[in-house]
């Protein structure tokens, strides 16, 4: 059996221990009502309509908030100063992560025939393109006094021939996580191990998005339940909004920031590789590009925790790990 590592804050960057202390949880979404049904009778030529009773909306609700929990309990969380949403100007950050050093070892996992993008998704220690753009990390932007609240209810990840889209998420606490399966077959029961839940649902083939969400801010992993154990994903529940991962091509982009004096740092969960710097924001476009070093002799990547099946509520908010294959020697 693996077991989780700790993550232990002091071996993090100032910068970086403030997102660990602002980190990570179990969600759904309210309908409307249901639609008016009808009945019939031998008299009755058509079907009188049914009155339907409709739940109370809640007009002050924010519409980024995506679960099913209070507004007042999560705005604790995200505005405990209780400030209006930040008005002034706004800067936008974007820039590029590279990675120097080594290259990504190969994997131990193996892949079924089916999972032809598990390969390049899982294949490798960490994704790296050819010039060393570094996919799958998280970059957030701490260090203002403002309350910045997120702009939409969910974050969308897709499932593709068994692999997720991202290896790396970033979710604000109060939005859900929306799992989407593409394929044409194949079904998955995408969860979210760390968090509390009863039931695992079925993502069906090009069927509805499937709904996850987390109870409290922290780290948490999704994983899929049908015996496909190098799906994985690490999930940040953070207690911001100003944070995004990198693509494929190493690029991020954080906009609405305030002007001013902040701190940006970036994460690669695979193995715990922290960078990050103070920088001014201007009004309009800023750009920072940053770096991570890998030396394979060195740099140990974080163990992988076994599923833990049924209810379950996060025993701590810190990151205790995150979801990293065996690299082969």
């Amino acid at each position: 059996m693996v077991t989780r590592m700790a993550f232990p804050t002091s071996n993090l960057s100032a910068g970086l221990a403030l997102v660990v202390g602002l980190l990570t949880t179990s969600c759904g979404s309210g309908g409307e009502g249901a639609a008016p049904g009808g009945s019939s009778s031998a008299t009755a030529a058509s079907a009188a309509p049914r009155a339907v009773t409709r739940p109370a909306v809640d007009p002050d609700k924010p519409v980024w908030l995506g679960i099913q929990a209070p507004k007042e309990q999560v705005l604790k969380v995200l505005n405990p100063k209780g400030q209006e949403p930040y008005a002034g100007p706004k800067a936008t950050l974007r820039g590029r992560i590279v990675m120097k050093g080594d290259p990504p070892p190969e994997t131990t996992l193996t892949f079924p025939a089916e999972c032809s993008e598990a390969a390049s998704v899982y294949g490798r220690l960490f994704r790296v393109g050819k010039d060393g753009e570094l996919a799958d990390v998280l970059v957030a932007v701490t260090g203002y006094d403002a309350f910045i609240p997120p702009v939409y209810p969910a974050v969308k990840v897709d499932i593709k021939a068994c692999a997720f889209t991202q290896r790396t998420l970033a979710v604000t606490y109060g939005q859900r996580l929306e799992v989407s399966n593409t394929d044409a077959v194949t079904s998955y029961m995408p969860f979210l191990d760390g968090s509390a839940y009863k039931a695992v649902m079925v993502a069906v083939p090009r069927g509805a998005p499937l709904t996850l969400s987390a109870s409290a801010p922290g780290q948490y992993l999704l994983r899929d339940a049908m015996k496909r154990p190098f799906m994985l994903s690490d999930v940040f529940v953070l207690k911001f909004a100003t944070a995004a991962v990198t693509q494929a091509d190493g690029r991020y982009e954080i906009a609405g920031l305030p002007v001013g004096k902040v701190r940006v740092d970036a994460l690669l969960p695979v193995l715990r590789k922290t960078t990050g710097q103070e920088v001014e924001l201007k009004e309009g476009d800023n750009t920072l590009d940053l770096e991570l070093t890998y030396d394979r002799t060195k740099d140990q990547p974080v163990k992988v925790p076994e599923p833990v099946w049924g209810t379950r509520i996060p025993e701590v908010e810190a990151p205790a790990g995150s979801a990293a294959p065996a690299a082969s020697p």
